[in-house]
């Protein structure tokens, strides 16, 4: 994974975020577990929605698998960070190893 982008502690403007708050853990390198199942659930639940192609789906990782628990069609709180670019790049480069 890559570093996270959050809002500065300066209340606007945006700041990198290295590793995570609570537990110290750096992101590069971090792996998400169960992605595999989470990117099937999120899959098979798309097709609910269809035409609607852009989700943000907001997904639980449990000891009973991945939850989702809610998909919202407007998204993109990522814009006023200035990483859709990166992001769409990353999206399009998973989809070609799917």
């Amino acid at each position: 994974m890559a570093p996270a982008i959050g809002i500065s502690d300066r209340s606007f403007g945006t700041k990198t975020i290295y590793n995570h708050p609570k537990t110290k853990v750096p992101f590069d390198g971090f792996k998400l577990p169960m992605w595999s199942q989470t990117c099937q659930v999120i899959r098979e639940a798309a097709v609910n929605f269809l035409p609607i192609r852009t989700i943000g789906w907001d997904v639980a990782l449990t000891p009973n698998g991945p939850v989702i628990l809610e998909a919202n069609p407007w998204w993109g709180a990522v814009n006023e960070h200035r990483r859709m670019p990166e992001i769409l790049k990353a999206l399009r480069d998973q989809a070609g190893n799917v």
